[in-house]
């Protein structure tokens, strides 16, 4: 007979399972990330790469993007493109039909609800051309937020069929105000798109949960879950409650600071997410 496991041994287990299940559909897709300034898009980003066992265990600390505040040193100012190459996905060669057609994540330079209220600014618009595949890694977007003679020229590129969205996740604390104008701008923009591509799947990942007391957490859950459904115009399965890691979680050893529940939310977020079912057929 095996051993008898306990029951967290039992949960890493299945965890473990699902995990190597999520790396083989992550094969091949591209994530954006949007949200509001400090909302947690970089911290997750983070997370996905720790909770999937894509860091280099000989290496103490591996963050794929700079966790951001709200300035130009340490906030997302670019559009950049990270790579998931490292780990965990490159062990998996025998599993994975082709480990170097790795998983790219999106992160943009958050925006606030001030700056969606100006009229010169058309944030549905940028969001159109990111899914289009139109806007080039490394663009300063916060001059491109502010200038709509950029965005014009941005518009004249072509669409590059190697950076085109399809799988668009809103990060939304918790513990801030419902970012009501940009969800709007979201849903018009993947429903101004959605004849000519098919449509761009679009999934909600609420962070911040853990700085609410317990009651205040699960009130806030419940409505910002139903206001994401009504404005986004989504099914409730498609949003998910995730913790992200903490950078003092990340900066000790890779291979002894994993958190079973962080790690549980994630795996299980991106199995939904990146099922066959949410992607086009060209793209699969």
């Amino acid at each position: 007979m095996g051993k008898t496991l306990s029951k967290e041994e039992q949960e890493q287990k299945e965890v473990n399972e699902l995990r190597t299940k999520v790396i083989k559909l992550f094969q091949g897709q591209q994530l954006l990330f949007v949200g509001t300034i400090g909302s947690g898009k970089s911290s997750f980003v983070n997370t996905v790469n720790h909770a999937l066992n894509l860091v280099d265990p000989k290496v103490p600390y591996q963050e794929l993007a700079r966790i951001g505040a709200t300035d130009a040193v340490h906030g997302t100012m670019t559009y950049r493109t990270y790579t998931m190459k490292k780990g965990l996905f490159q062990s998996l060669k025998s599993q994975v039909p082709d480990p170097s057609n790795a998983p790219r994540l999106f992160d943009i330079a958050g925006v606030t609800e001030q700056l969606l209220q100006k009229d010169n600014f058309d944030f549905k618009q940028v969001l159109v051309y990111l899914i289009q595949g139109k806007v080039k890694e490394l663009t300063q977007m916060i001059k491109l937020y502010n200038s709509k003679q950029q965005l014009q020229e941005i518009g004249k590129q072509e669409e590059v069929e190697e950076n085109k969205v399809w799988i668009m996740v809103c990060v939304v604390s918790l513990y801030d105000p419902f970012p009501q104008l940009l969800l709007e701008q979201v849903a018009s923009a993947v429903q101004e798109l959605e004849p000519q591509n098919g449509g761009t799947s679009v999934f909600v990942v609420l962070t911040k949960g853990d700085r609410l007391d317990s009651v205040d957490r699960s009130t806030r859950v419940k409505n910002f879950s139903k206001r994401c459904q009504t404005v986004l115009n989504i099914m409730e399965k498609r949003i998910f409650e995730v913790n992200n890691y903490l950078p003092s979680e990340l900066k000790i050893d890779a291979t002894t600071t994993k958190n079973l529940e962080k790690e549980k939310s994630v795996v299980a977020a991106l199995n939904f997410m990146l099922q066959p079912a949410f992607i086009p057929d060209s793209q699969k």
